[in-house]
Parts: C-alpha cells; structure tokens; sequence
C-alpha cells in the first residue's frame, strides 16, 4: 500500500471506530439525518480516475440523502498529489498549492457525481475549513519557495466559506468578517426553509454576524521569521 493510501485508509479507519454504525441519528423537518464513516478502500489511482472514495460519491449523489458531511483531508499536509502527473506522491517538492489542485479536483469529481443524478442544480453545497493555512506543519523541515512568498505578506487568518444555493446562477461576494461556526445556525435555518437564496443569505449574515464573536480580523498579522531547519 502507497504511504498516501495508508495515511488516508487510517484516518478513516479512525473515524469508523468512533462511529462504527450508521445511525438513524434525527429527523429535522421531515428529513433524515444520518451520520456514516467509512474507511477508504486503498485502490491504483490513474490521472483520469476518482480522487474520491466511491462512498462519498454514493452519499453525495444519493436523491434520498438530506444531509452529507464530507470530510476530506485535503489541502492539509502532508502534501501528496502531483498536479502535473495527476497522480499521488510525496516527493519532497510538493507543496501546499499541489494539495490545493488534489482539492480542486476531488470537487470536481464530486460536482461531476451530482450531475450525472441532476443533483446539482437543486441542492445547497457549502465549502469551507476548519482553519486558515498553518505553515506550521512545514516546521521540520522548512517552507518550499513559493510557500515562502505567500508568508511574506504576513498571517491571513482568513478561510474559505462557499455557499452555491439551489437553482444559483451569479455569485454573490460577502465582504464583512464573520465567524463561521454560524455555519450551525445556517444549517437549521435552511432546513426550516427560511433561506434558500444569495440573497437571503446575505440579509441573514448582515442581522447575526454580530451573534458570534470573531477573534481574528481581515488584516494579514506579521509572522515571525521561520526556521530554517534541513530538508528531508
């Protein structure tokens, strides 16, 4: 087995002992909620096959599924994807930016999934993280080049919060900071179909940002200046 399968086989393996069931655990609104981990079945990948479990591309194409939360490993070290090969691989000239590509694609695959089951246009997706980009996970052994000129400018403790509503067409930018563990709230109040718009979103984020306290702010901070230890 590859060291990128084993890594990613064992993270699964890990949440299935927490949750070695699946659970009938609610039924919000009319809709069943049930929560699934399942350890990935290690495969050859090719350029032009699935970066994505079969499993998640069941649940997300799955007409009978009202809720799915996936959760992909994904841009977070260690880096593991060649973009230019579109293979995995973990030699020493990867970068963050490689396993942001591995990101791009595995949404891809899982847009394509949806589409094939015309899932897409009439479901919310959102995509967001648990943290901004820490290059402290680089700390044994240094940051490549291009890591480096990001970091540069000082910490952006912004994350990626994306929201596509059913039936969404344009995009729609929100400029003011919030605390994202309102993404809760969202939930609840998409179930109760009282925000099923931009929009509406927006007027919602504008009445409750103020709701959740936000610790860090926009402005890049100064990071300190790096180690420079040997690399691998």
């Amino acid at each position: 087995m590859s060291a990128p399968m084993l890594v990613a086989y064992s993270m699964a393996a890990m949440a299935s002992a927490v949750v070695p069931n699946p659970s009938e655990a609610m039924n919000f609104n009319g809709t069943r909620l049930t929560f699934q981990a399942t350890p990935v079945t290690p495969r050859s990948l090719s350029p032009t096959a699935p970066m994505v479990p079969e499993t998640a591309l069941e649940i997300a194409a799955d007409s009978s599924t009202g809720f799915a939360l996936l959760h992909f490993p994904v841009p977070h070290h260690p880096d593991i994807y060649d973009p230019d090969r579109g293979e995995l691989s973990i030699e020493d000239e990867r970068s963050y930016f490689d396993n942001l590509a591995l990101t791009d694609r595995t949404l891809g695959d899982l847009r394509a999934a949806m589409e094939a089951e015309h899932l897409w246009d009439t479901s919310i997706v959102v995509v967001t993280s648990d943290h901004w980009w820490r290059a402290i996970h680089r700390g044994d052994w240094g940051l490549l080049p291009e890591e480096e000129a990001v970091f540069a400018g000082g910490l952006d403790r912004r994350i990626p919060f994306l929201v596509k509503f059913a039936g969404q067409q344009e995009p729609l930018f929100y400029s003011k900071p919030f605390n994202t563990i309102l993404f809760h709230d969202l939930v609840l109040e998409v179930f109760a179909e009282r925000l099923s718009t931009p929009n509406e979103f927006q007027a919602w984020l504008d009445a409750n940002r103020a709701s959740a306290p936000i610790p860090y702010l926009w402005a890049k901070r100064a990071r300190p200046a790096p180690r420079r230890p040997l690399r691998r």
